[in-house]
């Protein structure tokens, strides 16, 4: 299949594409996967916490559990490596005064495989980067060689400088690397990078993962022993450098870890990691993790923790100490009894908690627990403490139908001035599916905590479908929330629609709107969504993305976010 050379082009031009938005964001920045978890800097920095939505390949990603963002710098980190030519979407709105333009952001990446077999590679890339207040061209080229037992691998990137930059600025980047395995109980690791004071490493995509910093000279080594299958031990090093023309008193850093693991038999883990960082005369972190994890009987888990972080200034200090057991006498139930204590300067908080599960059937689940806690900010605990109990249940009375709820009920002491704690939490769930592909869902909770201690003084109901008639996948729903301390109740109706033509070929649409019950004719908010991938072949793959929102301000203006990728394999 021919494709046309206007084609490319016009899709190089939409990836180019970057409006601003003038009183309320989101922001969408698209990034490419390279194998590795990040991190990924944003456009902006100082992010409002909690406003982010991402993405890996349109399936969105769990806070806390698929990845970590730092709101301060801008930065995102998953828990996984984000496989290589993935797309990679993350929409977030700025903090107003306090938000600013980092440097990070969207890529247009292009790699050439000139050589490349099982021995070696020689490949030349390019990374262009669409910035509201900068942009450019990063050209690389790598070189790497490997054989069976050893590798070796390096690359030069430069970066061009942009009218009115300073032209005398060094604005390249050199990192060699090597490995090579000692029969089979040990590998040994060394890199070397060195970056001039005017690269940014943010719009270099890869030059992150070839660990470049702007102005620094970064030395890692690393090695991996097994002498035995029992025991394996991993150590690191890593020191960075200012270099000469960006050099600064107490600038220097440097970081070292040692993890240890000892499985004795198939019930029985045990691991320790110790590290230690220095910046500088600010002052050396050091910080110890061990864990124990055994299967002491076919019945019977036991885990134990320890972590501690020695911080410069004994008032930041930090211990915490866990122990948990599982007990499983019976295929029907099983008890979880577990106990931790953490510490962070004067402040000590203890918890104790067990847990009953029950299954009497497997459309029957019910679970049972109490805990404890008590927390103490200058030696003196408070006794009493705050007690939750918890008690919840999944029912599937037929295949069609599943029912689940919970209800936790906190008890805190007379004196406790905290009256967030005396807040009862609870929630339910139905999801009724009358036939195949057709499912309903109705959610209803009150005062839901973030998974954590903070709860939420409010209560939110839902309804949702979801149906598939073949190539066509239809979803949308209603959610109405209400904070307790304003007496409006805010609605959101929103829809999508999705259509797959082919194996390559799918689109999607999306509406949403956001009302004041109170006053539904005026919206808060619409928004419109569109999306497209399809996949040329084998070599090429294309997907464009846009999403209009207007605010209800009469001085609002529509916000647009139009993105586009165009991968090509070589």
């Amino acid at each position: 299949m021919r494709v046309p050379a206007a084609f490319f082009l016009l899709a190089a031009l939409f990836c180019m594409i970057s409006v601003c938005r003038a009183d309320t964001p989101p922001v969408q920045d698209i990034f490419v996967g390279s194998g590795t978890p990040g991190p990924f800097a944003l456009r902006w920095n100082n992010v409002e916490a909690n406003t982010e939505t991402v993405s890996v390949n349109g399936q969105t990603q769990l806070r806390g559990i698929d990845y970590t963002l730092d709101s301060g710098t801008g930065t995102v980190t998953f828990t996984h490596p984000v496989p290589a030519n993935s797309a990679v979407a993350v929409t977030y709105e700025l903090t107003p005064g306090q938000s600013q333009h980092s440097g990070g952001g969207q890529t247009i990446p292009l790699s050439v495989d000139l050589l490349r077999n099982p021995s070696g590679y020689f490949s030349l890339d390019a990374l262009g980067k669409a910035a509201e207040t900068s942009g450019g061209v990063t050209l690389g080229a790598g070189f790497g060689w490997g054989g069976p037992s050893s590798r070796f691998s390096s690359r030069f990137i430069y970066t061009p400088a942009m009218a009115g930059a300073d032209s005398h600025a060094d604005r390249t980047g050199l990192s060699l690397g090597g490995s090579t395995t000692a029969g089979r109980w040990g590998q040994f690791s060394l890199g070397l990078s060195r970056a001039g004071a005017g690269l940014d490493p943010s719009a270099g995509g890869d030059a992150q993962t070839d660990n470049f910093q702007a102005g620094r000279q970064v030395l890692t080594l690393g090695s991996t022993l097994t002498p035995t299958k029992m025991v394996q031990a991993q150590l690191s090093f890593t020191r960075s450098d200012p270099m000469a023309q960006t050099r600064a008193a107490n600038d220097r850093q440097t970081q070292s870890s040692l993890a240890l693991t000892l499985t004795p038999s198939r019930q029985t883990n045990v691991s320790a990691n110790l590290s230690e960082a220095a910046a500088g005369n600010s002052g050396t972190t050091r910080s110890v993790a061990l864990s124990v994890n055994s299967q002491a009987t076919k019945t019977l888990d036991v885990s134990a923790g320890y972590n501690s972080q020695n911080l410069p200034g004994a008032a930041s200090d930090s211990q915490a100490i866990n122990l948990k057991t599982v007990l499983t006498p019976g295929k029907t139930y099983s008890v979880q009894a577990a106990a931790d204590q953490s510490k962070i300067g004067a402040a000590t908080t203890d918890r104790q908690s067990v847990t009953l599960a029950l299954t009497p059937k497997p459309s029957v689940q019910l679970q049972a627990g109490f805990s404890l806690r008590q927390t103490s900010a200058d030696g003196s605990p408070d006794t009493l403490g705050t007690s939750e109990a918890t008690v919840g249940g999944t029912l599937r009375p037929f295949s069609a139908l599943e029912l689940s709820g919970s209800y936790k009920s906190r008890m805190a002491p007379g004196t406790d001035t905290n009256s967030a704690d005396l807040l009862d939490t609870s929630a339910a769930q139905v999801a009724f599916t009358p036939i195949k592909d057709f499912r309903v869902t109705g959610t209803y909770a009150q005062n839901p905590d973030d998974g954590g201690d903070t709860l939420q003084r409010l209560a939110r109901r839902g309804l949702g479908l979801e149906t598939h008639f073949g190539a066509l996948a239809l979803s949308g729903g209603c959610d109405w929330s209400r904070t307790y301390d304003t007496p409006a109740v805010q609605q959101t109706i929103h829809a999508n629609l999705g259509l797959r033509f082919s194996a390559a070929t799918q689109l999607s649409v999306g509406y949403q709107t956001e009302q004041n019950r109170l006053d539904p004719a005026v919206p808060l908010a619409t928004a419109y969504t569109l999306g497209f991938t399809h996949t040329l072949g084998d070599r090429f793959s294309l997907s464009l993305s846009g999403k209009r929102r207007q605010a209800a301000a009469a001085d609002a203006t529509p916000d647009y976010n139009a993105t586009a990728s165009l991968g090509m394999k070589f």
